[in-house]
This record gives C-alpha cells, structure tokens and sequence, in this order.
C-alpha cells in the first residue's frame, strides 16, 4: 500500500474514532465491579483511540517551515526564516542524524531555557520542521 493511500484510509476512519470522546462519562452501575472493570477498560480504550485521533490529524497537516533552529532576541526559539516561534507545547520534528529521520517531539521551558523533549541536544543549530 502507498503511504498517501494509508493516509487516506486513515482520515476516513476519523469519524468512527471520534464517536467515543476521553472525556465522556460512560453511565454504570458503581456497585458493581464487572461494570466498574469494563468502565475501566472502555476508558482504556477511549485514551488509545485519542491517540491515535491526534496522530492521524497530525499527519494531514503539511509541513509550514523547515529548517535550522535559531534562538531569536528575546530568548525563543524559531526555524530560520518562519514567522511563528515556539513556546512550551509546541509540536516539531527534529531530525536525528542516527537515523536519519524526523522525529517528534515538542518544546518545552525548564526555567532556564527551551529544550525539545527527548532530545539531548540544544536547540540552537538543529534541522527541524514544524506542521
């Protein structure tokens, strides 16, 4: 299968995944500890499928910016040329070497600086994209 075909099947499944929301309270008998058990795994199954939600969304986004890392003035950080800069949360891929592929990950602030989660290295210099 070619990967914009998977891609395609994947939207498509996207409304049947969101029939069942993380946070829906699911109506059961508190008494009794089948119930309780199968609450229990429905809300399991429900945080997988928001999961799988978000990355299928994430896929359909086209890439806005590629590029090296640079620390701007006021001590954020943006891809070389972008408009938008990032804070704490913001997505991006970074590219590892190792590897070579992207890989996904996001931004968050230590009270010091900027650093993208699992990643051992600084920011500053790295090859990134963002969607």
């Amino acid at each position: 299968m070619r990967l914009e075909e998977a891609k395609k099947k994947l939207a498509a499944t996207l409304p049947a995944l969101k029939g069942i929301s993380k946070e829906e309270e699911f109506e059961h008998d508190r008494e009794d500890p089948e119930q309780r058990f199968e609450e229990r795994e429905i809300r399991k199954v429900a945080d997988h499928l928001y999961s799988l939600i978000y990355s299928i969304e994430y896929l359909q986004k086209p890439i806005q910016a590629s590029g090296r890392v640079i620390k701007r003035s006021d001590g954020r950080y943006e891809i070389e040329g972008a408009e938008d800069y990032f804070t704490s949360g913001s997505p991006l891929e970074i590219w590892d070497e190792s590897q070579e592929i992207y890989a996904r990950t996001r931004i968050e602030h230590d009270g010091e600086d900027y650093f993208a989660v699992g990643i051992k290295q600084p920011l500053e210099g790295l090859q990134a994209r963002c969607r």
